[in-house]
């Protein structure tokens, strides 16, 4: 190296620095021996340790990208940023042992602890691994399987971020070490040279050397920011181009007032940007004319994406309406997750949105169908009904075989079940087109709930035991006596329907101020937890833990689903609540309450 600077400025060297030049190469060959023989273990130290310090940044900036793609996969679901995710995974275990093999030579010096550079680095890899394993992969497995609201509560108890902010303190722990080591080796090469001139001609060329690897690190640091800034780049790109041609709507909104950063043409058809952050948070509503799927105003307060950047909380499938001229009425499917700075203070929220107009419009028209053929149904079934019952009243005036009579009751028996089904059809489709009307009138809650326990004791073929608790005179109310004798057969059917034969279903009733409350308790099998929250929805039917025994009469007696729902609806209607809990001895409870008691007796 110092005869090619020496080759290069000889034109430009004076007569005395070229003496001056000539003595020193004198000097260094002169101690060229002792030199090499008390430098040369420094310097390798100090490449050793650069060559470890390179590789561990190497692992440190590949650990991030898999961080920052599972976090960018998490948000949006694109599988897309999984590929530098999947890429660093993939070279991080050569990585690893390339590592450890170097932190073993620098062990093998003698200048640190027993094996403390090797310690270190397997507590590093141990947090990096412990990171994927516990957080990145569950999170990552959540996240394709649709698990919102699991992925959710692991996003927000923050032991991901714990993790990770784990594998950075051992990080440092190992750079701040390989520093110290690197202070050692350079003060080890400062002694051999403090009293000896050739020494110092030794530090020169050290720092020569020190220099020549300085320059060979900038060049590779530089190659590599470009490499980053290039892949950045092109990421960057890709990303706005996959996030421009979604078919949902997509948002970046900023924490302090919802203002949109960056929106995709779909979000621009629903939200025109220039008019979203022309509005104030508080104008918002009104301007798009919010609503919640039941036609009802939605406060700004209420929004998902002010909720995720206030809370940090993130809300799945939040359904709402807004109203334009240019667009009319849209129904929309909201996601919403907040974004935060390596801090965790967070910046502001993403916003996904999908336009379910249609499909709701086709859910309407579903249930119009439904009604109209369930409405198409009741007069054959009257007809039926009618011809079957005079025919059973001919049979009964004259000597008619016995197995003539039990056909016609079991044909009697199927009409009305199967009038029984389009009357729910027709009940589930009225709930759902908004048209359940209730004909309130002066009831008796007492006498509605004797008039349900007779009529189930009269068609009880298992002869279970039904017992009605309840006062000695009156609980009235302003209801709809049909409907609310409609909820009671639902329930007591269902006590009856899930519990085994001889065993007793209690119906009780009773009052708290000017709230009725009713309880049909039965000792069935029960309901498992995890089907408890749907039990009320349409068309859900939950799978019983019946005994085998009994399982075969369970199938045969299911329905369609839509008794429990249509009692919801109706509670929901009169101002109440309905509700399941399990039964302390055994079984379930299924209750419902009603405001508006106006007289006890």
């Amino acid at each position: 190296m110092l005869t090619l600077i020496l080759k290069k400025r000889a034109n430009r060297t004076t007569p005395l620095l070229l003496g001056l030049l000539t003595l020193l190469v004198g000097l260094l060959v002169a101690v060229g021996v002792g030199m090499q023989l008390s430098g040369q273990a420094a310097r390798d130290n100090v490449e050793r340790a650069n060559a470890f310090l390179l590789k561990e940044r190497t692992i440190y900036s590949l650990m991030v990208d898999m961080e920052t793609g599972e976090r960018g996969f998490i948000i949006t679901g694109d599988e897309a940023f999984l590929e530098p995710y999947d890429e660093a995974k993939a070279d991080l275990p050569a990585l690893w042992g390339e590592l450890s093999a170097i932190a073993a030579g620098l062990d093998r010096q003698g200048n640190t602890g027993p094996d403390d550079m090797t310690a270190l680095v397997a507590q590093m890899r141990a947090r990096a691994e412990e990171w994927e394993r516990e957080t990145a992969e569950p999170e990552i497995t959540l996240r394709r399987a649709g698990r919102a609201q699991e992925l959710s509560d692991i996003v927000a108890s923050g032991t991901g971020r714990a993790r990770f902010d784990a594998f950075r303190e051992a990080s440092s722990q190992v750079t701040a070490r390989t520093n110290g080591l690197l202070d050692e080796y350079n003060r080890i090469a400062q002694n051999v040279s403090a009293l000896d001139l050739s020494l110092l001609i030794g530090l020169g060329t050290l720092a020569l050397v020190g220099v020549v690897i300085t320059m060979q690190v900038s060049r590779r640091e530089a190659a590599l920011q470009q490499r980053a800034r290039h892949a950045a780049e092109t990421e960057t790109a890709r990303l706005q181009t996959i996030i421009e041609y979604l078919p949902v709507a997509v948002r970046l909104v900023d924490e302090a007032d919802g203002r949109v950063i960056l929106q995709n043409r779909a979000a621009s058809a629903l939200f025109p940007i220039e008019v979203w952050n022309s509005l104030k948070p508080e104008e918002r509503p009104a301007y798009f004319n919010y609503t919640r799927v039941d036609g009802t105003p939605l406060r700004s307060e209420d929004l998902p994406g002010l909720r995720t950047r206030k809370e940090g909380v993130t809300i799945t499938d939040f359904e709402f309406k807004i109203t334009r001229p240019e667009i009319g009425t849209r129904s929309l499917l909201a996601n919403t997750a907040p974004l935060m700075d390596g801090s965790g203070r967070i910046t502001g929220a993403v916003i996904v949105i999908q336009d379910v107009t249609r499909m709701r419009e086709a859910d309407q028209r579903k249930d119009e169908f439904i009604a109209t053929a369930a409405h198409e149904l009741r007069n054959p079934l009257a007809s039926l009904s009618g011809y079957n019952q005079l025919l059973q009243r001919m049979m009964a005036q004259t000597d008619a075989p016995p197995r003539v009579v039990s056909h016609l009751d079991q044909m009697g028996k199927q009409i009305k079940r199967i009038n029984n089904l389009v009357e729910h059809l027709l009940d589930a489709s009225r709930i759902q087109l908004g048209r359940l009307i209730l004909n309130r009138s002066r009831s008796d809650l007492v006498e509605i709930a004797k008039t349900a326990v007779s009529d189930a004791q009269a068609t009880d073929a298992d002869a279970h035991q039904i017992v009605l608790v309840a006062p000695g005179g009156e609980i009235v109310g302003e209801w709809d006596t049909t409907r609310l004798e409609q909820v009671m057969t639902n329930l007591v059917g269902n006590a009856l329907t899930y519990s085994p034969p001889g065993t007793q279903v209690e119906v009780r009733v009773s009052t708290c101020g000017s709230e009725a409350r009713v309880e049909v308790a039965d000792q069935g099998p029960g309901v498992p937890p995890e089907q408890r929250p749907r039990l009320f929805e349409l068309y859900y039917q939950s799978q019983s833990l019946a005994p085998a025994d009994y399982d075969a009469r369970l199938r045969k007696g299911r329905g369609l689903g839509l008794g429990l729902h249509i009692s919801s609806e109706i509670v929901k209607a009169h101002g109440g609540q309905i509700g399941m809990e399990p039964n302390p001895g055994g079984g379930s409870i299924f209750w419902f309450t009603l405001p508006g008691v106006s007289a006890q007796q």
